[in-house]
């Protein structure tokens, strides 16, 4: 008998998480660890105490499987109805792979706007579809409808859009969501909303769901969670909404992958008290710790893009003496004990992003104190 092969070929296509290994060599040389979206922020306390009460009181079984209604009933926006086009899952990761799975056919090929969240690419070619890119310009990283009409072929099933952008921070405007949902209403397509950070937003932008736009109520899968909003990165409860009809089968692969979220914490999620001054407070803690984070590595030779969402900074670092983003980073968390993520493994090309870096500023300024003070003295270009 020949060598049996035990693993689908499309597995070598895909690449670990750079992410998640920055990661590993953040705890391997105890680094200041910027490379993942962990908050350095505690929970607020009343979700806890939900939590601990959800526990107590004995919501520790399964939930029905796409969702505990009470959660549903407060997730939904709009014209959704919670009993047919709510479904809560394990976080955005798990929402964003059963949309994925329940839309994307073999062949299918799906539009990424790059620099690109690094789940997305896997995640099409794991349902057999095919990734297409359409990349925002630098420096301002813009959009270009045009380029997006381009990519565009019979085979097109949908495109990702995640707004705010990971890992630039950009938010589109609703000028650039009316263009996307002409081109995708005209050509039949799907978008896949990826909106997880919905809540952090700066300078008075507002955030526009993609649903809202005329003519993408039927069409768009929206994806959100609440993990960042409310550190709560380890619960993985998030949501989606869609159209009934496009729902049902997201709930079918959901419930085969998960069968659902964990109860305890949906349970907490949906009895906790929310006041309106969190979210913001939320923002306002994170607009100054993104100004100060700017203006505390700008002294230290980082150019960054100024974020409009999220918790990320997207760093030009040209200004040092590294032949690329790999080199940089890779001698920093050994030598300086900082662990940044390389720019160009958010793009498909290995040619472009190599003068970038993303960081995570969700730090007490005493920790992005000490980042600046770890690189004193890193040799700059002259």
């Amino acid at each position: 008998m020949g060598e049996r092969k035990h693993l689908r070929g499309v597995l070598n296509l895909i690449e670990e998480s750079v992410i998640r290994e920055m990661t590993r060599l953040a705890k391997k040389y105890n680094a200041i660890n910027l490379a993942q979206g962990l908050p350095e922020f505690d929970t607020p306390d009343f979700l806890k105490r939900f939590a601990i009460t959800a526990i107590q009181e004995g919501h520790n079984q399964y939930s029905f499987t796409w969702g505990l209604k009470e959660l549903r009933e407060r997730v939904k926006e709009s014209d959704y109805d919670p009993e047919t086009e709510v479904l809560i899952t394990c976080g955005a990761s798990e929402g964003l792979a059963s949309a994925v799975l329940a839309i994307v056919e073999p062949g299918d090929e799906v539009i990424i706007i790059e620099p690109f969240y690094e789940n997305y690419p896997p995640l099409v070619r794991l349902a057999g579809g095919v990734p297409v890119y359409v990349k925002l310009q630098e420096p301002d990283f813009v959009f270009s409808v045009e380029e997006l009409e381009s990519k565009i072929t019979d085979r097109t099933k949908a495109v990702i859009l995640n707004n705010p952008h990971n890992p630039t921070g950009k938010v589109f405007r609703r000028e650039d969501l009316t263009k996307i949902a002409r081109v995708a209403s005209r050509k039949g397509l799907f978008v896949i909303a990826d909106e997880t950070y919905q809540y952090i937003i700066y300078d008075g932008v507002k955030h526009i769901p993609m649903y809202s736009i005329k003519g993408m109520r039927e069409r768009t899968i929206t994806v959100r969670t609440f993990s960042k909003t409310f550190s709560i990165t380890g619960w993985r409860v998030g949501y989606v909404l869609a159209d009934r009809r496009i729902m049902d089968g997201i709930r079918k692969v959901h419930d085969y992958l998960v069968v659902c979220a964990p109860m305890p914490f949906q349970k907490a999620l949906a009895t906790a008290v929310v006041p309106d001054e969190y979210y913001k407070k939320l923002r306002r803690m994170y607009q100054d710790l993104r100004d100060y984070t700017i203006e505390v590595l700008s002294e230290r030779g980082f150019s960054a893009y100024k974020p409009q969402g999220g918790y990320y900074l997207f760093c030009n670092v040209d200004a040092y003496d590294f032949p690329d983003d790999w080199s940089f980073v890779r001698y920093m968390v050994a030598h300086r004990g900082i662990a940044f993520v390389p720019g160009s493994s958010f793009y498909h090309s290995e040619e472009d992003g190599l003068s970038w870096v993303r960081l995570c500023f969700a730090k007490p300024k005493e920790v992005i104190d000490e980042v600046s003070r770890r690189l004193e003295g890193l040799l700059i270009r002259g």
